[in-house]
């Protein structure tokens, strides 16, 4: 009876090929394919090394520009908290002045369009009074009114 049990085309092409196969072919099969795969796992290490050095790469151009940002602003506190910036913040923010200096303060007076004549002078005219100077508001009073001038009435 097992002689009329029908043939399965995968058992004949099974036992042809594979269970055919002797022990060394086999074995240089089972080789090759782990050759192969280990061939791909080492292009993907070869690749996955390469992406980590551009990283490396990218990472150490960020902490140069970092190390370059901090030392700038280092710098810019030094001088901040030198005694140069701090007498002209005194200076120009505050209206300071040392002792014994003297503040200027810039007038601009509109001119009229013409001049008026002068009179004319006498030899016998007693000379004009002088006008006792105003007292003196302090510096930067002057300064705000020189850029925030009373309003007309």
């Amino acid at each position: 009876m097992a002689g009329n049990s029908p043939k399965s085309p995968f058992k004949g092409w099974f036992a042809q090929h594979v269970l055919s196969i002797s022990g060394r072919r086999l074995a240089t099969l089972v080789l090759v394919l782990l050759s192969a795969s280990m061939a791909v796992n080492f292009g993907e290490l070869i690749v996955r090394g390469a992406e980590v050095q551009q990283k490396i790469a990218r990472q150490r151009e960020r902490n140069e520009a970092h190390r370059a940002e901090k030392a700038h602003l280092e710098a810019l506190l030094g001088y901040y908290r030198s005694p140069v910036h701090v007498e002209m913040v005194a200076r120009e923010q505050l209206g300071y002045a040392r002792e014994g200096e003297t503040v200027l303060l810039p007038q601009f007076v509109d001119a009229p369009a013409e001049a008026p004549p002068l009179p004319p002078t006498d030899a016998g005219a007693p000379a004009p009074a002088e006008v006792p100077p105003a007292p003196l508001a302090p510096n930067w009073l002057r300064w705000w009114q020189a850029f925030f001038p009373a309003p007309a009435a």
